[in-house]
């Protein structure tokens, strides 16, 4: 039973050493060509709450949004 125990705990341990260790970034693109104010306290409190991720947020016009964001979902 201890070593099973054992086994358990040091399993736990690097599942969450791992996942301290992977960070994500969220691409986030913000048609209008500006990131507002509010825009950014959102952005920092999904941040905030969401350890390890961060968002990397594009301003892009509005006159070229739509292209830019096919293009995204096509080709990563």
């Amino acid at each position: 039973m201890k070593k099973i125990l054992a086994t358990l705990t040091v399993s736990g341990i690097a599942l969450a050493a791992g996942s301290m260790v992977q960070a994500q970034e969220v691409h986030l693109i913000m048609c209008g060509g500006e990131i507002r104010e509010a825009d950014q306290t959102v952005i920092t409190e999904f941040e905030a709450d969401k350890l390890g991720v961060t968002v990397d947020a594009e301003p892009v016009p509005w006159g070229t949004c739509q292209g830019h964001t096919q293009n995204f979902d096509c080709c990563g």
